[in-house]
């Protein structure tokens, strides 16, 4: 009787294990977890990305349970400028910006404490490659805002929200738009 669907908790898994390790400094839970985040890792780039565009969607599968699985979970926290509802799958702006950290997280900790040189260029390359497609796609230039997200049709949903601000700590954002 309970629905726990989220995308979100993968990537910030990713990005919650790099921040104990930066405070802690503590290898050994790396090491104890890293076939944990080589499979998160994995999760991101093919059940996360669902159609393979390079960013990671949710559609719910199950019969019951919420329909908009990020940030803000509520059946219309993903509209558009207008009032009309987004329509899954959605790929939601803030999950962009935590995929983009953990991948840059996760190579310093392969680089760093795994010591696979080849994972961690491969990561570095491979957020770089999102911040790139996601500074195209997402960024609504006569709003003055990135988008809350792709609509089913990899429409930009205009509407302006919360969800934006969490891009802000991920670094995804370049300089010359965070004051915007």
């Amino acid at each position: 009787d309970r629905y726990y669907g989220t995308v979100d908790a993968t990537p910030l898994f990713l990005v919650l294990l790099s921040e104990l390790w930066r405070w802690s400094g503590d290898d050994a839970i790396v090491r104890e977890l890293e076939q944990a985040a080589r499979r998160a890792l994995g999760w991101i780039d093919s059940y996360g990305d669902r159609d393979g565009d390079g960013f990671v969607e949710y559609l719910r599968r199950g019969t019951h349970g919420i329909d908009n699985q990020n940030w803000k979970d509520s059946w219309n926290s993903m509209v558009f400028h207008d009032g009309s509802v987004a329509q899954a799958p959605i790929a939601p702006v803030e999950v962009q910006g935590y995929v983009y950290d953990a991948k840059l997280r996760i190579a310093e900790l392969a680089r760093r404490v795994w010591g696979d040189d080849e994972a961690a260029t491969r990561l570095e390359r491979e957020a770089g490659e999102l911040r790139t497609r996601f500074n195209d796609l997402f960024w609504l230039e006569k709003r003055g805002w990135y988008a809350l997200g792709l609509d089913r049709d990899k429409r930009p949903v205009d509407a302006l929200a919360s969800n934006m601000g969490h891009l802000l700590w991920s670094g995804i954002v370049p300089a010359e738009r965070v004051a915007q």
